[in-house]
C-alpha cells in the first residue's frame, strides 16, 4: 500500500497544495524554502499526530501582529481508496476516515497519539524505546540514512522486531528470560532461604535441645513442687489441728482450773467430812451411851413412881446412892442431848456452806457411804467396848429389879402394876 495523493491546506508555508503521486519515488524538487520539507511535515503529521501544538499552522503577520489561519487540514490518499483526513481549529480536533462504499468515521477526542482505527487503517504506527520516538514507515530530510541509525541497540531490535512482525516471539523471548532471571533471582533467594532455613534450623535443634534439658529441670522442679505442695496441705492440715487441740487445750486449761477449785473445794470438804466424822462418831458413841442411860433412867423412874406411895419405906445406904448416882446420869444425858442437837446444827450449817454444784450428788453419795462405813466401823468398835460394861449393868440392874420386887412384895405392892395385893389378884 502506497500514497496516490496529498492535499495540504494552511500548513506552515502551504495555504493550499495537492498533489498525485505514483508507485515508487516521487521526488519534489524546488528552490529553497518553497515548502519541500514542510510537505513531508504534513504528511507525517497526519499519520501520527506529531508535532503536536499549533506551530506547524499557517500564519502571517498584519500590522505586526501574527494572524493564524482559521483551519489546517491534511488529506493523505492510498491506493486502496482509504482516505485520512487531519483537521485541526480553535474548536475542532478531528481524525476522518473514508474507506470505500462506507461513510466516513469522524474520531475526536484522542489525545497525544494516533487513535487506534486509523493506525489498524494504515498499519503506521509511532514507536516509543523509552525517552526515544520514531516512525519507521517515515524519513525526514535531515534524518540518518537508516532509519535505526540513531538508536541504541536495543531499540534498534525492538523496532526490527516491530518492522517485521516478530514482537509477540520477541515478547515471549523477552518474558521467557524475564521468567529465567526472575527464576535465577528466586532460585538465589529460595537457596538463600534455605541457607538461613537451615541455620536456623540448627539453632531451632540447639534451642530444642536446650528446651528438653529445661523441660526436664522444669518436671523434677514440678516433682518437688507437688512435693512442697503435700507437704504444706499436711502443714495446714496439722496447723489446722494445731488450732484445735491449742482451743481444746484452751477448754482443758479451764476445765482443768475448774477442776482444781473443785478438788480445793473437795479438800476442804474432805476436812471438814474428817471433822465432822470425828463429831458423828463421838455423837454415835454419846447417843448409845445415852440410849442405854435413858433405859437405866426409865427403870429407875418406874421403880421410883412404885415406891413413891411407900411414903414411910426406908430405903439402903446403898440404893440412895445409885439414886444420886441415877440423877447424875441423866443430867450428863441431857447435856449430852443438847451437845448432840447442837453438833447437829453445825453440821447443817456446813453443808449449806459447802456449795459442790454438779458435783454435789456425787459428794452426798460418797459422804453417805463413807458414813454408813465409819458408822459401821464405829459400831463395832463401841459394840466390843460395850459387851463389858453391858453385862455389868445387867446384873446391875438385875439385881436392883430383885430387891425392888422383894421390897414392893414385903410392902403387900404388886411389883408389875403397883396395885396392894390385897385388893388386886395376881398380874399375869
Amino acid at each position: 500500500m502506497h500514497i496516490t495523493r496529498i492535499k495540504v491546506k494552511n500548513f506552515q508555508i502551504h495555504k493550499l497544495f495537492e498533489a498525485k503521486l505514483g508507485p515508487g519515488v516521487n521526488p519534489i524538487i524546488g528552490a529553497g524554502d518553497v515548502g519541500k520539507s514542510a510537505i513531508v511535515r504534513a504528511v507525517t503529521w497526519c499519520l501520527t499526530n506529531r508535532p503536536l501544538g499549533d506551530d506547524f499552522r499557517r500564519y502571517w503577520y498584519e500590522d505586526g501582529v501574527k494572524h493564524l489561519s482559521k483551519k489546517t487540514e491534511v488529506e493523505v490518499e492510498f491506493n486502496t481508496g482509504l482516505v485520512i483526513t487531519r483537521t485541526q481549529a480553535a474548536s475542532i480536533n478531528r481524525y476522518t476516515i473514508q474507506v470505500p462504499g462506507e461513510k466516513p468515521l469522524e474520531l475526536n477526542k484522542f489525545g497525544r497519539d494516533v487513535p487506534q482505527q486509523v493506525v489498524d487503517a494504515t498499519g503506521i504506527k509511532v514507536l516509543k524505546f523509552g525517552d526515544t520516538e520514531t516512525c519507521p514507515n517515515i524519513q525526514g530530510q535531515h534524518d540518518p540514512y537508516f532509519l535505526l541509525a540513531g538508536l541504541s541497540g536495543q531499540a534498534k531490535w525492538k523496532a526490527l522486531s516491530a518492522l517485521a512482525g516478530t514482537e509477540a516471539a520477541d515478547q515471549a523471548v523477552a518474558s521467557f528470560n524475564s521468567d529465567i532471571n526472575q527464576a535465577g533471582r528466586q532460585i538465589k533467594f529460595l537457596d538463600k532461604t534455605l541457607a538461613e532455613k537451615e541455620t536456623s534450623l540448627r539453632q531451632e535443634e540447639t534451642d530444642l535441645a536446650r528446651l528438653q534439658n529445661h523441660e526436664a529441670e522444669l518436671a523434677g522442679l514440678l516433682k518437688k513442687a507437688n512435693a512442697a505442695q503435700a507437704k504444706l496441705q499436711a502443714l495446714s492440715l496439722l496447723n489446722q489441728s494445731l488450732a484445735e487441740n491449742e482451743v481444746q487445750a484452751e477448754r482443758m486449761s479451764g476445765i482443768l482450773e475448774r477442776n482444781k477449785e473443785l478438788a480445793s473445794k473437795l479438800t476442804t470438804c474432805r476436812k471438814g467430812l474428817t471433822e465432822a466424822q470425828g463429831q458423828w462418831f463421838t455423837l454415835s458413841m454419846m447417843a448409845e451411851t445415852l440410849k442405854g442411860v435413858e433405859w437405866d433412867a426409865r427403870a429407875y423412874r418406874l421403880t421410883l413412881e412404885q415406891t413413891a406411895a411407900v411414903v414411910a419405906l426406908k430405903l439402903p445406904r446403898e440404893d440412895a446412892d445409885k439414886l444420886v448416882q441415877l440423877q447424875k446420869i441423866m443430867k450428863q444425858g441431857r447435856a449430852w442431848r443438847e451437845s448432840q442437837a447442837g453438833l447437829q446444827a453445825r453440821l447443817e450449817k456446813h453443808e449449806r456452806v459447802v456449795a459442790l454444784g454438779e458435783h454435789r450428788p456425787l459428794f452426798e453419795r460418797y459422804l453417805a457411804l463413807h458414813q454408813a462405813v465409819e458408822g459401821a466401823r464405829s459400831w463395832q468398835v463401841s459394840q466390843k467396848e460395850a459387851e463389858g460394861s453391858s453385862s455389868e449393868k445387867g446384873e446391875a440392874l438385875a439385881n436392883l429389879k430383885a430387891e425392888r420386887v422383894e421390897a414392893l412384895r414385903e410392902a403387900k405392892i404388886c411389883p408389875t402394876c403397883g396395885v396392894e395385893t390385897e385388893n388386886h389378884s395376881a398380874c399375869t
